[in-house]
């Protein structure tokens, strides 16, 4: 599952008016804050995710550790040459509860028990009624919640919950994303500017 977001820098115009004034220097100032759009562009749009959803900033933003313990929520990386052309990539699989603060995390011993996650922030949830945790694999291995999709005890099925995709394109999200892009955007193409200038 693969998606873009378009950009929108609100003083676009104004911007290239300025760097265009400054001649030798306008193809490095451009040249740098794109190269800052693909650096950051993870972190700002993890910010924002984060916000709305109650899921760990660095399992949005693809972060090393995150990836090297399975938490990764996808992958998001901006793309483009000039600031006319930059397009945020964004990927991921639909995501289990475990990664929204899903309790109990192991079985309970001798009692009954709802399997519950906060999905969005600050907005707790029973999973299911029927949902029950199971070790999704050998010793070591997390504990999963599923369900019966069947009369009997199987097939059974892993519940499942929301992706990355999905996030970004909550409306509110995606919103404040366009918004905070624009203006971060806009911050350090005047940092470059101002670095010229020096």
């Amino acid at each position: 599952m693969s998606h873009n977001l378009k950009i929108e820098i609100s003083n676009y115009d104004k911007l290239i008016t300025n760097i265009k004034n400054m001649e030798n220097d306008s193809g490095k100032i451009i040249k740098r804050t794109v190269a800052d759009i693909k650096k950051r562009t993870p972190g700002w749009v993890a910010q924002e995710v984060t916000k709305k959803f109650n899921i760990k900033k660095n399992e949005v933003n693809g972060s090393k550790k995150a990836k090297e313990t399975g938490k990764s929520a996808g992958s998001i990386y901006a793309t483009g040459s000039r600031l006319s052309n930059v397009e945020i990539i964004y990927r991921g699989r639909l995501l289990t509860p475990t990664h929204f603060s899903m309790r109990p995390s192991v079985k309970p011993k001798k009692r009954k028990y709802n399997v519950t996650a906060s999905i969005m922030r600050g907005n707790r949830k029973v999973l299911s009624r029927k949902a029950f945790l199971l070790r999704s694999g050998g010793e070591g291995t997390i504990e999963l919640p599923f369900k019966r999709t069947g009369k009997g005890r199987y097939p059974l099925e892993v519940i499942k919950s929301i992706s990355l995709p999905q996030m970004i394109e909550n409306p509110e999200v995606y919103k404040n994303i366009q918004i905070r892009m624009g203006e971060e955007i806009e911050n350090r193409m005047q940092h470059h500017i101002n670095q010229m200038l020096k």
